[in-house]
């Protein structure tokens, strides 16, 4: 039988971390973020906005190939 066990995506690398062992988390604006590693969590509380502002579509560039 697999337990699912709750799980938060670190906002730096995309890695899924299990909520329950994470070791690594800060609260930005009420919201609480968890991190694979410290040099994760350190990025983040370096430039939060990088990691949490909303993507606009229309100032992607393609990359050639």
């Amino acid at each position: 039988m697999k337990i699912n066990h709750p799980t938060s995506r670190d906002p730096v690398c995309g890695m899924d971390v299990i909520v329950a062992e994470s070791t690594h988390s800060t609260t930005w604006h009420g919201s609480v973020y968890h991190f694979c590693s410290e040099q994760c969590r350190e990025r983040f509380v370096a430039t939060p906005t990088f990691y949490t502002a909303p993507i606009r579509t229309k100032d992607l560039v393609a990359i050639p190939k």
